[in-house]
This record gives structure tokens, C-alpha cells and sequence, in this order.
């Protein structure tokens, strides 16, 4: 009797514990699980050193995006002037902003009148010709064919 009684509580346990719920479940293709995930594009920087430009040193800044470049920003030293240049290349141009600052005495002071600051916007192709000159009359030298010297556009 002890046996019956305690196969017919482990049966009601049995029944009462499973679930009775009527969700249907759907089966992905296998094909998705196989798929190959493409790994994202990473983003790195690369400095480098332009010689030749300036006696008080010149560096470039490349930024790439994968393997190829995105943008360059390039910091020219003078003696008495600093020079930006940011390339911003895209698929058939480059954007080219370059902030001149010149400072009014050889040693550059905190003061305000002490340095002028100059900027201009232009485009350029890949082989270093304009396709927009700038807007203005002031002779701007982009430096492009000496960076493009040193920085690889596309590493690996």
C-alpha cells in the first residue's frame, strides 16, 4: 500500500510540475548560426615626423579608420609662427583647413595683441591641385605633397 501510495504522489508531483503552457517555439535556420561576423573597423592614430619643412620641427598626426586614412592633422613650428593644417579626406577630395598664428615679436607672449591668428578653408585633389582655392588673397602653402611623402594613405 505504501508503494502505491507513494507512486501515485511522485505521478501527481510528475504531472503538476511540467509545463502545461501551450507556447509554440520556432526553429532559426541554421544558416544564420553559421554566418560569418564581419569585425568592425577599428580607428587608430599614427604620428609622424616631416622633416624638411621647419628647423623647429613638424608632425603629422594620421587618423585611419580600417586601413585607410580619414584624416591628418599636421603641427608646423616656427619661430615665429605655428601652423595647423587638418585634411579631411574623403572619397575623391580633401578638405583642407589650415589656422596660421603669427606671433608679433619672436617671443610669443599670453597677451592678446601679441598673436595673430589666420584661417582658411579650401579644397584640394588627391594629386595636390586645388579644385577650391581659398577666399582670400594671402598666399597659403598646404604642405600636402610633403606630407603625402610620409604618410602612407593606406597601412596594413
Amino acid at each position: 500500500m505504501k508503494k502505491i501510495l507513494l507512486s501515485l504522489v511522485i505521478c501527481l508531483i510528475t504531472i503538476l510540475s511540467c509545463n502545461t503552457s501551450t507556447q509554440k517555439y520556432t526553429m532559426r535556420p541554421i544558416s544564420n548560426f553559421m554566418k560569418k561576423r564581419v569585425p568592425e573597423k577599428r580607428q587608430s592614430t599614427i604620428a609622424y615626423d616631416i622633416k624638411g619643412i621647419s628647423k623647429e620641427g613638424a608632425e603629422a598626426n594620421a587618423t585611419y579608420l580600417g586601413n585607410e586614412i580619414k584624416s591628418c592633422k599636421i603641427n608646423i613650428y616656427g619661430e615665429a609662427d605655428h601652423t595647423e593644417l587638418i585634411y579631411d579626406f574623403e572619397a575623391n577630395q580633401i578638405l583642407v583647413i589650415e589656422k596660421k598664428q603669427i606671433y608679433a615679436n619672436t617671443k610669443a607672449t599670453t597677451s592678446g595683441n601679441s598673436v595673430v591668428e589666420k584661417r582658411v578653408n579650401f579644397i584640394i585633389g588627391y594629386d595636390g591641385k586645388y579644385i577650391k582655392k581659398p577666399n582670400k588673397d594671402n598666399e597659403f602653402d598646404h604642405f600636402y605633397l610633403e606630407m603625402k611623402k610620409v604618410v602612407p594613405f593606406k597601412i596594413l
